[in-house]
This record gives structure tokens, C-alpha cells and sequence, in this order.
């Protein structure tokens, strides 16, 4: 999955107290801009970590490997993750002109980035945050330039969303969460 970690900011805090009401949508998509550099409270990292959530995927996941084994219907596939070196602990990942590497499953956190995520590149949490990857969040001047309007934000980020639930690796439930989220929130402070 492009632009996630072993573990994401998402799964060490908003995740924890996420009801199903559209909020941790909401805190999913804000945190990119304002990503924490700390895991589960006490998991101090040397830069903030990933905010590419998981999550979203890991569901389609669970659901079509349960559709596989009761119907027979295979699962969605992807493109792989584009590598010029698959090490272990440091791969060198082919990234786009925002800093998210290309290829992989897609999803609207990196196809309509507000922030560079990676999956490596961390420190600190006594070895831990080895696990959590960065995120670093894009300036106001390319933000305004990609996104001019929330409008303009909401549409390309219900287009991303819509084509991931149609590559089948976001489920439909949580497709409608990220979109309205995307609807509910100013991502353009700095236009205010």
C-alpha cells in the first residue's frame, strides 16, 4: 500500500477512540496536516509519523479475503510498489513529485496528498518508531496551487476515493465516511 507504515498515526491514536460516527474520517484526513510524532501517548518519535491510515484498506481486505474463502471470488490486486532497491529495512521507493511512492494499492491520502507520507525514515521510541514511518506535511503555497477551493479538494478527493471502492480496496461504507469527512472539514486554513 502506497504511503503506509508498519503502523500509522491513525491506529496509535485516532483509531483508539474512533465510534463510526464520520469523526475519525474527519481526524484521519486533518491529521495529515498536523501529524503527531507520538504513538499510543508514550511512544516518543524523532519526527512526526505516518498519517496514512491503514485501516481503510486492511477492512477491504479482511471483507474480500472472507468473500474469497466463502464464495470463491478472488480478491482485488495492484500494481506493486515501484522500488529501485526492496531492502528490508530500507527500501528506495520510486516517489512522485510530492514526496508518496508510486505504484501500490491507491488511496485518496496519497493520489490527492496533503502531505508526504512514508513508511520508513523515522527514529527514535527506543527502536520503535523504526515502525512508523513520517509524514511530512506539504506547504501552504503547493496546497493552495493544487487545491485553489475546498470544493476543488472535495472533488478530487471523492474521485480518488470512488476509484479505490471501485478497485475494491476500500470498502463502500468507508468510502462514504472519507468522502462526506472530506465535506465537513476546512482543509484550506490558510485561506481563512
Amino acid at each position: 500500500m502506497a504511503g503506509a507504515a508498519h503502523f500509522d498515526a491513525y491506529g496509535g491514536g485516532t483509531g483508539l477512540n474512533d465510534s463510526g460516527d464520520g469523526q475519525g474520517a474527519v481526524q484521519a484526513i486533518e491529521t495529515l496536516l498536523n501529524p503527531p510524532d507520538t504513538v499510543f501517548g508514550f511512544i516518543h518519535c524523532d519526527k512526526p509519523i505516518n498519517a496514512g491510515p491503514m485501516s481503510f484498506v486492511l477492512s477491504a481486505a479482511v471483507h474480500e479475503l472472507n468473500e474469497w474463502v466463502r464464495t470463491g471470488t478472488p480478491p482485488a490486486s495492484a500494481d506493486l510498489l515501484q522500488a529501485t532497491d526492496f531492502a528490508l529495512y530500507n527500501p528506495v521507493f520510486t516517489r512522485d513529485e510530492f514526496g508518496n511512492t508510486r505504484g501500490g494499492i491507491r488511496t485518496p491520502f496519497v493520489d490527492v496528498p496533503l502531505a508526504a507520507l512514508s513508511g520508513t525514515g523515522n527514529t527514535g521510541g527506543n527502536g520503535f518508531c523504526l515502525l512508523f514511518g513520517t509524514t511530512e506535511p506539504l506547504s501552504a503555497a503547493v496546497l493552495e496551487t493544487l487545491y485553489p477551493t475546498q470544493q476543488a479538494f472535495v472533488d478530487a478527493w471523492t474521485e480518488a476515493v470512488e476509484s479505490s471502492v471501485s478497485k475494491g480496496h476500500i470498502r463502500p461504507i468507508d468510502g462514504q465516511a472519507l468522502i462526506e469527512a472530506a465535506g465537513q472539514m476546512q482543509v484550506l486554513l490558510w485561506h481563512h
